[in-house]
């Protein structure tokens, strides 16, 4: 006996609500992810060091850093597949993707075999001292994570 509930197509358990409610939490995640790096732009640029830290107790955040994780941020925004023009922004969210993983990867050589392949003074023209020997580096755990 073929009850209606077994006529019916099966659907799935995630139903278009949800996957809606995914991208909105996504892109709300992306655009707030985008202030970071431009409160800490306006930080350096105008000497603010409660802006490039945050709290005294905290590093600050390096130039570099903030530009890896704006790119990523477009990157993803980019990556939205909202069935209408998915395909023409995809090759730039794969560019700027694999920019971050780049300068992740490097920055990681960079630590792991002391090589310098002067990415650290993109932006940032400091010099080293025993607080921080080098100046405008994102750590190893941030260089992981664009990796």
């Amino acid at each position: 006996m073929v009850t209606e509930q077994d006529s019916q197509p099966f659907e799935s358990p995630i139903s278009g609500d949800r996957v809606r409610r995914s991208l909105s939490l996504s892109t709300g995640l992306c655009l707030t992810a985008l202030v970071f790096p431009l409160v800490d732009a306006i930080g350096w640029i105008f000497d603010l060091p409660l802006l490039t830290r945050g709290s005294p107790a905290l590093p600050a955040m390096q130039p570099n850093t903030a530009a890896g994780l704006g790119l990523a941020a477009v990157a993803v925004l980019l990556s939205r597949d909202d069935g209408t023009r998915a395909r023409g922004r995809m090759p730039i969210a794969v560019l700027l993707a694999s920019v971050v993983l780049l300068f992740g990867v490097l920055t990681l050589s960079e630590y792991a075999f002391g090589w310098d392949f002067g990415i650290d003074r993109i932006f940032s023209h400091q010099v080293a001292s025993l607080d921080q020997p080098f100046p405008g580096r994102p750590s190893p755990q941030t260089s992981l994570n664009f990796a």
